[in-house]
């Protein structure tokens, strides 16, 4: 997350965490929580979740929206319809 400079920080209570983009946002909620699981690749071997790295994505126009990967993840990591 982006921060404010520390030169900026001295002498004020503004915030030093400056908060995420539209466009970062996104992107931090696409993620998975990199349990390393994988729950939802080997048991669904839907289309739209796809590993990047260690992370699992899920492609949203690629997703037919049935829920089962939020049914399947132990940690909540997914929400249906989200």
């Amino acid at each position: 997350m982006p921060t404010l400079p520390i030169e900026q920080r001295r002498g004020n209570f503004k915030e030093v965490e400056l908060g995420l983009t539209k466009e970062q946002a996104i992107q931090e909620a696409k993620r998975c929580l990199s349990c390393d699981c994988k729950i939802c690749i080997n048991l669904l071997g839907c289309p739209a979740l796809i590993t990047e790295g260690d992370d699992v994505l899920v492609d949203a126009p690629g997703c037919p929206g049935c829920g089962v990967c939020a049914q399947v993840c132990p940690f909540e990591a997914i929400k249906a319809g989200a």
